[in-house]
């Protein structure tokens, strides 16, 4: 019987996770997490070219995101690219107000050079 125990404990003992081993699946876990996070945000490397509007009255950044869309990328990452570009810390506008925008015919065109 205390052979039967001596088993039981021991294949217990190899169950156990070693800290090489978290310190892996914490790393791989960390690794998707980033190359998730990379996949979303703004893809602003492929947009070099920009132009400038004029803010049209009640018109909205998502207006602007819409009609100037960034290849790749949702209407909500081309706002925060927008916002960016202009140094934005909130997303009102102003009618009237100059803003740059992506010019996405013109970086495909450029690409295509």
């Amino acid at each position: 019987m205390s052979t039967h125990t001596h088993r039981a404990s021991s294949q217990r003992s190899g169950s156990r996770v070693t800290p090489i081993e978290v310190a892996l699946v914490a790393i791989t876990i960390f690794i998707a997490v980033m190359l998730m996070a990379a996949s979303t945000t703004p893809s602003t490397h492929s947009v070099t070219a920009t132009r400038t509007v004029r803010v049209q009255p009640s018109q909205t950044l998502w207006d602007l995101a819409r009609t100037n869309p960034v290849p790749g990328n949702s209407t909500a990452k081309t706002v925060e690219y927008i916002r960016t570009l202009n140094d934005m810390s909130t997303s009102s506008l102003q009618s009237g107000q100059l803003i740059t925008v992506p010019d996405a015919t013109e970086s495909m065109a450029m690409a295509s050079r």
